[in-house]
Parts: structure tokens; sequence; C-alpha cells
């Protein structure tokens, strides 16, 4: 599969899955502390099995493919966006 971004939603902050995340993928973006961006050509229950996600052991999240994106946000993740 080819290099794709996904986007993990947890249900609240979650310190331990956002160190799992950036352990895991680290050229990840933090969107917020329950916000993540990866780029990777793991599929969603990949990502969701590396993460832990799909066990259970880092509570509820949901991992989503980014197939458009439109909106307004910092600098900094255009520029992520773009080096994908």
């Amino acid at each position: 599969m080819p290099k794709a971004t996904y986007v993990i939603l947890s249900d609240g902050p979650n310190e331990t899955l956002g160190r799992t995340v950036a352990a895991k993928y680290p050229d990840c973006y933090d969107l917020s502390p329950d916000q993540w961006l990866v780029s990777t050509d793991d599929t969603t229950l990949e990502i969701s099995s590396n993460l832990g996600v799909q066990s259970g052991d880092q509570g509820r999240a949901v991992v989503f493919r980014v197939d458009a994106y439109n909106g307004r946000h910092r600098q900094g993740l255009w520029e992520w966006l773009q080096l994908d």
C-alpha cells in the first residue's frame, strides 16, 4: 500500500497514547493532546494494532485514513502535510 496520511483520535487527552504514537511514528504531527497525524504505508488496522488501540490497552481511540482536507490551522500543519 502506498504511503498515506492518517488521523488518530482519542476520546480525550491521552499522554500514554501520545508517547506511543511518537515512538512508533516519529514523524507524527500533534494536532492536540488527543489528536495526531501519521504518514505511513500501514493500514488503519495495522496502526491501531501497533498503537495498542485495537486491544484496548490505550483506551478508546479511532484511526481514519485522510483522503482530503481543508481548513485553517497552524503553519506547521500545512508544512507537515506538504512533506508527505
